[in-house]
């Protein structure tokens, strides 16, 4: 773990998981313990993975976790997830999420919109306005475009953005790499393994798998260990290699995405070794 209260080295291991959910026999329920086990261990840094895992999962995943278990609302907050999922739950687990937010904002009753958005684009959107409004508090910051679904509650707008200059985006500036650079690789033909030498802004090499997804992957298989070598020894700003830390999860993603020819029962015990080596909690699993 990266120290005792805040750990970054495992803020894809949800990515991870899945992929191995798809080619070994690893069940949805023990990555769903894996997660919930390291999270318990960080108290900062990584508070989303279990929100992104079961935005990825189909709704029949929370319908099991529901059945077998009860929620742990301490380590997920059900309004960040999607509105067709937040619609699997039972109205006990709205109200106590708006319990905790009500408390929250207790003294000036204001709420912020982006706190309660997805639950008011669920099924229970009637009764989570209709409670906002029975106890006098307000909305703040609703987006224009969303203003329908507050009507009957105090409310205020977003602010417009200032429009500011912009310089345009230089591609590569610095040694870094992102999404909006995939039309000057493309344009100037880069090589693979070439941008896999960049880091993105805050220093994490192999960053953004989609950035290889224009290529051959017959191409990205035959160059598959000198890509992920140029990745691993990356430098920012020729000072120190970039951090390592999304390998965990994109190094299964992108041979997922090749077809890569993987052992991948060897590779989830070299994974699990690596989570045991790393004294990271695998206890639930």
């Amino acid at each position: 773990m990266y120290y005792n209260r805040k750990d970054y080295t495992v803020s894809n291991i949800d990515d991870a998981l899945m992929v191995f959910e798809e080619k070994t026999n690893l069940d949805e329920m023990d990555s769903f313990n894996l997660i919930e086990s390291v999270m318990e261990q960080s108290e900062k840094g990584i508070r989303h993975l279990l929100t992104d895992y079961l935005n990825e999962k189909e709704p029949n995943f929370i319908e099991r976790l529901l059945k077998k278990r009860e929620f742990n609302h301490d380590i997920v907050d059900i309004f960040d997830l999607a509105p067709h999922k937040i619609d699997l739950f039972s109205l006990d687990d709205i109200d106590q999420r708006m319990t905790k937010i009500l408390d929250y904002h207790g003294y000036d009753q204001k709420i912020g919109y982006h706190e309660v958005s997805n639950g008011l684009k669920s099924k229970y959107g009637n009764s989570i306005k209709d409670l906002i409004v029975f106890l006098k508090f307000s909305l703040e910051a609703v987006p224009k475009n969303e203003i329908h679904l507050v009507n009957g509650v105090e409310y205020t707008l977003l602010e417009d953005e200032k429009s500011e200059d912009k310089k345009a985006r230089v591609p590569f500036k610095d040694g870094r790499i992102s999404p909006d650079d995939l039309q000057y690789i493309v344009d100037n033909k880069m090589e693979c393994t070439e941008i896999a030498k960049y880091t993105d802004g805050w220093n994490f090499a192999f960053s953004y798998m989609e950035l290889y997804e224009h290529y051959d992957f017959d191409e990205l298989n035959e160059k598959c260990l000198a890509i992920i070598h140029n990745a691993m020894f990356s430098r920012v700003y020729l000072d120190f290699f970039g951090r390592w830390e999304l390998f965990l999860g994109n190094i299964p993603l992108f041979l997922k995405m090749i077809d890569y020819d993987v052992e991948w029962d060897k590779l989830y015990n070299i994974f699990m070794e690596f989570l045991k080596q790393s004294s990271i909690a695998t206890s639930k699993n």
